[in-house]
Order: C-alpha cells, then structure tokens, then sequence
C-alpha cells in the first residue's frame, strides 16, 4: 500500500484515515502507511488513545487504531520520516483557499509531496478549481465528493 497522508482529519477525514487504516493494520494494531493531519486537540486524543470508530456495521461494537503519524501541522510533516505519495484532502471547502496558501508557503510540494497524488474529498463541488492555483500538474489532482454523515 502506499503512503497516504489524511489532510484535515476531523470526521470525514478520520473516518477515512479509519478506512484506509484498516487496509494497512500490522498484527500489533499500529497503522504504518497511513498518516492523519488534523487539529492539535484531536490529534493527541488519537495519539493517547487511538482512532475510535463505533458503528452498528462493526461486529465488535467499537474499534481503536493506533496511528505510528499524526500531525498537528505541515511543519510536522516536513520534519519526520514519512514521504506520502498520496494526500487525501478532506478539509472544509471554505477552509480549501488557506490549505493551499498552507501548502504552497510550507514548501512541501517542491520537497516532500513533489509527484504526490492529491484526492479532494470533500462536501461541493468547484474544489479542483480552487486548487489547482498551486500550480500542480493536473494527472495530480483527482477530485471526488462525498455527502456522508460522520
């Protein structure tokens, strides 16, 4: 699997890390290949006590996945080992325009995430547009939507 890193991971996007996550489970529950980007509170929370996901669909009732990468900051990612080929965009649609200010002063897309795929995943439509400013090429950017409940 690759190394795909979740772009605000608040409920969509730790759902998704969950989702992801669950492909990826090593036998000692720690999740290698998958990293969560989110805001610094629930990103402790994960860190401490890992990913809860409670669903009617589990058999087991609630499921918790410890997470070897969760950053609370681009700054974060720059500094440490883990080199996403795939980022998952997850944030608000109004919140797109600073994420990609985020990303362009970081530096990342001519470092760490330079060739990586980015898959907007998020509520509306037109988010392509508004992220293809960054000036990536367009074989990069895929853009899906999603309307569920988390």
């Amino acid at each position: 699997m690759a190394d795909v890193l979740i772009y605000g991971a608040g409920a969509i996007g730790s759902f998704m890390g969950y989702i992801l996550g669950e492909i990826s489970e090593k036998d000692d529950g720690r999740i290698e290949n998958v990293a969560l980007l989110g805001r610094e509170d629930h990103m402790k929370a994960i860190r401490e006590h890992g990913l809860q996901i409670d669903s009617i669909d589990l058999a087991e009732g609630k499921k918790t996945l410890k997470f070897r990468h969760c950053f609370v900051s681009l700054e974060d990612l720059l500094n440490c080992d883990f080199h996403p080929e795939i980022v998952v965009v997850c944030v608000k649609t109004h919140s797109l325009p600073a994420a990609c200010r985020e990303l362009k002063q970081s530096g990342l897309l001519e470092k760490k995430l330079k060739g990586a795929r980015f898959i907007l995943l998020m509520n509306g439509m037109g988010n392509k547009e508004v992220f293809m400013q960054l000036d990536l090429p367009e074989f990069q950017v895929l853009e899906g939507s999603t309307s569920m409940g988390v």
